[in-house]
This record gives C-alpha cells, sequence and structure tokens, in this order.
C-alpha cells in the first residue's frame, strides 16, 4: 500500500512539474478564446473529403464531411489521435483490426500508429490530435 501511495505521488509530482514547465508554442495565446467551427474554411481534400480545423496551443481539433464511399488511405502521424464519430457510420482500419464506429463512438490511435479510414455511411466526425499539427499548419502557410 505504502509503494502504490508513493507511486501515485510520484506520479502527480511529475505530472505538475512537466505542466509547469510546458511553454505555448511561438505566436499561441495563452488567453481563451472562443471560436466557431462554422465560420474556419472548408478545405477539400479529395473526393468526398472535407474538414474545417482549429488549432489550439497543444492540440489540434478538426469536424469533418464525410461521404459514403469516401476512403482516407493508410497513413501515421507523430500525433495522438482521438476519432469521435458524431453520426454516420465509418470503418478505422489499424494493425490489421477493422474498428467499426457509429455515432458517439470513439477510436484512440497512439502516435505513429498506420490507419486507414472507409466511409460506410454519409458522415460527420472529429479528431482531436496532440500535440498540434504542426504539418498542417506548415503546408497552410505553404499554400498546399
Amino acid at each position: 500500500m505504502k509503494f502504490l501511495i508513493a507511486a501515485s505521488l510520484l506520479v502527480f509530482a511529475t505530472t505538475s512539474a512537466l505542466a509547469q514547465e510546458a511553454q505555448p508554442a511561438a505566436g499561441r495565446v495563452l488567453s481563451p478564446a472562443q471560436v466557431s467551427l462554422d465560420d474556419q474554411p472548408v478545405e477539400t481534400l479529395g473526393p468526398g473529403v472535407s474538414r474545417q480545423v482549429i488549432h489550439g496551443t497543444a492540440m489540434t481539433l478538426s469536424r469533418w464531411e464525410l461521404e459514403a464511399g469516401s476512403v482516407v488511405p493508410m497513413h501515421h502521424h507523430a500525433n495522438e489521435q482521438m476519432s469521435w464519430v458524431l453520426s454516420g457510420r465509418v470503418r478505422i482500419t489499424s494493425g490489421g483490426v477493422d474498428y467499426i464506429l457509429g455515432p458517439g463512438d470513439v477510436l484512440v490511435i497512439p502516435p505513429y500508429v498506420e490507419h486507414a479510414v472507409e466511409v460506410l455511411e454519409d458522415s460527420v466526425a472529429v479528431d482531436l490530435f496532440a500535440p498540434i499539427r504542426q504539418d498542417w499548419i506548415d503546408r497552410a502557410v505553404a499554400g498546399e
């Protein structure tokens, strides 16, 4: 029991120290900001795949509008990803396993794990990424 308490205190102390050391990325605002996804530009990434994006200081949020039959090819990235389906159904394939997600389902994808998406029904989904998707920011700045 003493070991468990000591381990819990160590984790809490380490987490608190890391949080205090964390500094915002250059140009990021530390104060709260109310933002509407409806005001964000819609990016079309391919047939039946579009998104709107908001970048925070440490996370990226994207809302996806996906048409049945569209596909997001197998890929991976350095960011942890949580995919939350609001409506419709999608199949996410990762590590040879198919995950069928419907309204309210969330799939947590660790960093560097390959995954692909097949849209089974017209769908709306939200992805959360940590840390921010700097690659998306860089491409937007470059005009890609």
